[in-house]
């Protein structure tokens, strides 16, 4: 028996509902994250197709379109590089912290 008081209306079942629910949060997530990477590349599909308008009057609109999209491509990659430097930096610490909590031995209060 867990010498550990339980909170009156929790059991075991409760315990392993909470994972998969998590677990179903983050299958969601990846759904969703291949949903938005499908539209993106469907997106930059259509925009690549050949604009027989490029050399007739609207090729000065086309430049601009152009270059705001450069400008939303980079933007979109200086973001996720500086999220992939944070997410590093989280994983680190709680890769440090994990080890740290393993160095720490046990009181005799809290057994």
């Amino acid at each position: 028996m867990n010498n550990r008081a339980e909170p009156e209306g929790r059991s075991d079942a409760d315990h392993a509902r909470k994972p998969r629910t998590q677990q179903q949060k983050n299958s969601e997530f990846v759904d969703k994250l291949e949903q938005l990477e499908q539209k993106i590349s469907a997106l930059e599909k259509d925009r690549n197709t050949p604009l027989y308008s490029r050399r007739s009057e609207f090729r000065k609109d086309y430049c601009e379109l152009e270059e705001l999209d450069l400008k939303g491509t980079n933007d979109r990659k200086t973001e996720k590089h500086k999220l992939k430097q944070q997410l590093g930096k989280i994983r680190s610490n709680v890769n440090k912290f994990q080890r740290d909590l393993q160095d720490v031995k046990p009181s005799p209060e809290f057994c």
